[in-house]
C-alpha cells in the first residue's frame, strides 16, 4: 500500500506537485500504474488512495526522500528565539465577607426573646435576642439590700457611739460590778437564816405528806381507796421530798460561799464590758473601719459583676450587616457560647483565592487586578498574602478586596475567578500553528530550508521539535532548531524530506 504526506485527497492544481514515497525503493512510481488501470482499477485505486491516508493520519511517516524534480513554492518565516514568555491562567477562588460570626451569649440561660428575623438588616448595637433575667433581678435586689446596711455601719462606724450606748455600756458594767462584789463577801445572814427557814419548813411538809400516805395505804388495803387515789399521794411525798433536798442544797452552797469558778466567771464578765465601755469612749478603730470599708466594696463588686451578667443577657450586634441564619427558637436553655444568629457584614467583602505559592513573589500588595464574578468582571485591589500554604491544594491564598459595586452585588461564597498574567523563563521559538507537521510516534515536526539546490531552490529538512506552550494560532517550541533557520509555515501537506522548493515572495 503507497504511504502519502496527507490526511486529505489532494485537489486537481496540487495533484502535480505531489510527491509520493513508496515503501520499498525498487517498485515502480505510482503513475505508471495508475495509466493501465481500467474504471475497476480506478475504484479499487481510489479505495487504497483513501486507506493509505487514513492510516497516514494514524501512524507516524517514515522518513522518505522526494524523487521528482518538481520544485513548489512555499512560505516561509525567520526564527524568532525568546528566552521568556508571558502566560495567562485562571485561578478561583470564593468571596468573603470581611466578618462573618455565629453570635451566642457569654451565659448560658433560657432564650425568652428572639428580636429579628433571617434575611434582615441590622446596625451595630442592634438587640437581636435576650435571656432570662428575673433570678439575676432577685439577688441584685438582695446585694442592695446588704449594700445598704453596710454602709450605714460604716458611717455610724466613722461617726463614732451615741451618748445613749455609752450610758448603757457604763450601766452593764457597775451591774457586773456590784455581782462580783457581792460573790466575793459572801451571803447575807438574812439569806442564810431564810434558806434554812425554808428548808425547815419543806420538811414539815414533807412529813404531813408521809404521814397522809401511810394512812392512804392502810385505806387501800381495806380497799377503801381506789389505785388513782394512792398514786396521788405518793406523787405528792415525791415531790416534797425533792423540793426538801433543792432547798437543802441551796443552804450548803450558802453556808460554803460562792465557788472560785463562779467569781472568776463574774470577774470575766466584768472585763468584758469594761473592755467594750473603753472601745466606746475612744471611738472604732481603724482596722475596724477598713473591715467594714472592705464588705462594702465587695458587695459593690458582687453588684457590678452581676449588672454584667444583666447586660450579657441582651445579644446585640458587634457590626452592621444582615441576618444569614437563625439557629434556635424561644424557649431553648442554651449554654454559654452557643450560636443562636449568624451574622455577616456586606461592607467591604474580600476575594480568597488560591495561586501557586511560587507566584507569591510576582504579585504585590496595592496591585489592582480584574476579577470575574458571575459574567461581570469588577477591579480589585490585593490587599494581603495569607502565610500559610494550603494543606490540600498546596497554593497560598492571596486576599483582594472588592470596589463598592462588586461588594454591592456580589453574595458570600459566590465562585470569583482571576486571569493573572506571569513571566516564565523559558527558551524558545515562536512558529505559527500552521509550521507543525506530525513526527514519529506522536512528536511534532517542523519543515526548514535545507541546502540550496540551485538558484532560489532549496531541499526540505525535517526538524524534530517539542512544544512548550500555545497561544492562539502560535506556538512556543524547542528542539533541534539552530536558530537560523526559514522555518516553511504553509502546505506542510504536499512536502516531504528532500522535496525541492522555492521561497514564494
Amino acid at each position: 500500500m503507497q504511504n502519502f504526506n496527507s490526511t486529505s485527497p489532494p485537489s486537481p492544481e496540487e495533484s502535480s506537485a505531489i510527491v509520493y514515497a513508496p515503501q520499498y525503493k525498487q517498485s515502480p512510481p505510482i503513475f505508471k500504474s495508475f495509466l493501465t488501470l481500467s474504471v475497476g482499477g480506478l475504484c479499487l485505486l481510489g479505495i487504497g488512495f483513501w486507506l493509505g491516508s487514513t492510516r497516514q493520519s494514524l501512524e507516524p511517516m517514515a522518513p522518505v526522500v522526494a524523487e521528482n524534480s518538481h520544485v513548489l513554492p512555499v512560505e516561509v518565516e525567520a526564527l524568532v528565539a525568546v528566552n521568556s514568555h508571558q502566560q495567562s491562567r485562571t485561578y478561583t477562588g470564593e468571596i468573603v465577607p470581611r466578618n462573618s460570626s455565629d453570635l451566642g451569649f457569654e451565659r448560658g440561660g433560657t432564650l425568652v426573646e428572639i428580636l429579628v428575623e433571617e434575611g434582615q438588616q441590622v446596625a451595630v448595637g442592634t438587640p437581636i435576642a435576650r435571656l432570662d433575667t428575673r433570678q439575676l433581678m432577685i439577688q441584685k435586689q438582695e446585694l442592695l439590700a446588704q449594700r445598704q446596711q453596710s454602709v450605714a455601719q460604716l458611717r455610724e462606724m466613722q461617726a463614732g457611739a451615741r451618748t445613749e450606748t455609752i450610758d448603757a455600756a457604763r450601766a452593764k458594767l457597775a451591774q457586773q460590778q456590784a455581782q462580783l462584789r457581792e460573790m466575793q463577801a459572801g451571803p447575807r445572814r438574812e439569806t442564810i437564816a431564810a434558806a434554812r427557814a425554808n428548808v425547815n419548813n419543806l420538811q414539815e411538809q414533807l412529813e404531813l405528806s408521809v404521814s397522809k400516805s401511810e394512812r392512804r395505804q392502810a385505806l387501800f388495803a381495806q380497799g377503801a381507796l381506789s389505785q388513782e387515789q394512792l398514786d396521788e399521794v405518793i406523787t405528792e411525798v415525791e415531790t416534797q421530798q425533792a423540793r426538801v433536798k433543792e432547798a437543802q442544797s441551796r443552804l450548803d452552797e450558802l453556808l460554803a460561799g460562792t465557788r472560785p469558778e463562779a467569781i472568776m466567771m463574774q470577774q470575766a464578765k466584768v472585763r468584758e464590758a469594761q473592755s467594750q465601755l473603753n472601745e466606746l469612749l475612744a471611738g472604732t478603730r481603724f482596722e475596724v473601719i477598713d473591715a467594714q470599708n472592705a464588705v462594702v466594696k465587695q458587695l459593690e463588686s458582687r453588684l457590678n459583676s452581676l449588672e454584667l451578667d444583666l447586660e450579657k443577657s441582651v445579644l446585640k450586634a458587634p457590626f452592621a450587616g444582615k441576618i444569614s441564619q437563625r439557629y434556635l427558637d424561644r424557649g431553648t436553655t442554651v449554654s454559654s457560647g452557643q450560636s443562636v444568629v449568624r451574622l455577616v457584614q456586606l461592607e467591604e467583602m474580600k476575594a480568597h483565592i488560591g495561586i501557586p505559592a511560587a507566584l507569591q513573589s510576582k504579585i504585590q500588595r496595592g496591585e489592582r487586578q480584574w476579577l470575574n464574578i458571575g459574567e461581570k468582571s469588577y477591579q480589585a485591589t490585593i490587599s494581603n498574602i495569607l502565610p500559610e500554604v494550603d494543606g490540600t491544594t498546596k497554593t497560598i491564598t492571596v486576599v483582594l478586596n472588592l470596589e463598592a459595586q462588586a461588594a454591592r452585588e456580589a453574595a458570600v461564597g459566590q465562585m470569583v475567578t482571576w486571569q493573572l498574567e506571569q513571566t516564565l523563563e523559558t527558551e524558545g521559538y515562536w512558529l505559527p500553528s500552521t509550521a507543525l507537521v506530525t513526527g514519529i510516534k506522536g512528536l511534532w515536526s517542523v519543515y526548514v530550508l535545507g541546502e540550496t539546490q540551485g538558484q532560489e531552490t532549496f531541499a526540505v529538512e525535517r526538524r524534530d521539535v517539542e512544544i512548550l506552550y500555545t497561544d492562539g494560532e502560535k506556538v512556543l517550541v524547542r528542539g533541534t532548531l539552530e536558530g537560523k533557520e526559514q522555518i516553511i509555515i504553509n502546505g506542510t501537506n504536499r512536502l516531504v524530506p528532500g522535496q525541492k522548493v522555492r521561497p514564494s515572495s
